[in-house]
């Protein structure tokens, strides 16, 4: 007999078709922003990674910030906070032309993400486990397309002026302001009046979730591989840059096309058991990929490791809900977005020092890092940090 499932409520459809176009309007933009900024603009190295910089930095570091704030003043408020600055950013981008004035337009740009992100994934975190497994499987597919889908935009509003993306971008932004507040009231979350500290130092107290953040942030390192040693991997065995854009077309279509097949799964498995299947699947494409000198392997390969990031991505997302239980909810993803951040500045370090080597020994550490994170994963369980939460109350510990 089929099981019935519950349609999801329209205000979250609402919600995940924003998140689709809040990722098509970042892809319309940064894709073509770095050679706007070097070409049309004529900036330095060092100008253009400063401003590169601005949203890199304020969009990593202050979720923790904007994520405790929300769960206070209530992250309906700071959803709409994060798209509005987000918005006059992408626009800023296609006004101003002077250093200073795109530096302050980046740095907007990363603001509103650090308000927007921790708000759309803690009213997606309140709604009950089923649920919440399916629309995190459902954020995962809207964020796909929106990379997919994003730079092809851009491609075609290119062909009108080069400050064209940047402007549409914003206004898509406006149009979703709008649309979403036609269905604030739906957008409810709990609120603490805790003191920030106390939220804080609950969040740190939180070991089980503490050792998962700092397992996670080696697996982002290897993840990051994929931006960093990936597309050095394509030049060496094709000297030409045209190519390295197959990895990403595969990467973005194979994972859109994964969530149908795989949402099941996730509605039936814990979050840890998944990422652990998809780390493992990510070890394996990592000690493939040098087996052959050949882009088409390569790209099979990257098939291969886009169905271990298909797990893993929307599971990591339901696991922070599960520790979190509901409370300071925005602090932990907030916490979790600097284990990314963090991460991620690691593996880019890593990997440029890695592949410097140009053999197969960078790709036997990356799978054996991502092994024995799959070990410290292995030794995980979000019940038992219910449990233990439980029993520190009760103790007063």
């Amino acid at each position: 007999m089929r099981e019935h499932k519950e349609k999801l409520p329209l205000h979250i459809k609402i919600l995940i078709v924003s998140a689709f176009l809040m990722n098509a309007g970042t892809f319309m933009v940064s894709p073509f922003l770095v050679v706007y900024l070097s070409i049309n603009l004529k900036f330095t190295p060092i100008e253009v990674g400063t401003i590169i910089s601005a949203n890199l930095i304020c969009g990593r570091a202050l979720p923790i910030v904007t994520g405790l704030l929300g769960d206070r003043i209530s992250h309906r408020l700071t959803l709409f906070i994060g798209i509005a600055i987000r918005a006059f950013g992408f626009i800023g981008y296609g006004l101003f032309t002077d250093f200073w004035g795109l530096v302050f337009a980046s740095a907007l740009t990363g603001i509103g993400g650090a308000f927007y992100d921790p708000s759309v994934t803690s009213i997606f975190a309140t709604q009950d486990s089923k649920n919440r497994k399916r629309i995190f499987t459902y954020l995962n597919q809207a964020l796909n397309a929106g990379a997919v889908l994003g730079p092809l935009f851009a491609a075609l509003l290119l062909g009108i002026d080069a400050t064209t993306p940047f402007i549409i971008s914003g206004l898509v932004l406006v149009c979703i302001f709008v649309t979403l507040f036609m269905f604030n009231k739906h957008f409810i979350t709990q609120t603490t009046t805790t003191n920030v500290l106390k939220s804080i130092k609950e969040i740190i107290g939180n070991k089980a979730y503490l050792k998962y953040i700092s397992a996670m942030m080696l697996f982002w390192a290897m993840f990051a591989q994929l931006t960093i040693s990936i597309p050095i991997h394509v030049f060496n065995i094709t000297q030409s840059e045209k190519y390295i854009s197959f990895i990403f077309i595969a990467n973005g279509i194979t994972g859109l096309i994964f969530m149908f097949f795989l949402r099941k799964y996730f509605e039936k498995h814990e979050a840890l058991n998944l990422i652990k299947i998809g780390m493992l699947i990510c070890a394996a494409s990592f000690i493939l990929i040098p087996l052959t000198q050949s882009l088409v392997w390569l790209v099979l390969i990257i098939v291969v490791f886009t169905l271990g990031e298909t797990l893993i991505l929307p599971s990591s997302d339901m696991a922070v809900a599960d520790y979190s239980q509901g409370n300071n909810t925005g602090g932990y993803f907030g916490l979790f977005e600097i284990s990314f951040a963090g991460g991620t500045l690691i593996g880019n370090y890593i990997g440029m020092w890695l592949m410097e080597m140009n053999s197969i020994y960078p790709w036997i550490i990356y799978c054996g890092i991502t092994c024995f994170t799959c070990w410290l994963i292995s030794r995980l369980n979000t019940k038992q940090n219910v449990i233990s939460l439980n029993m520190e109350k009760e103790t007063g510990v």
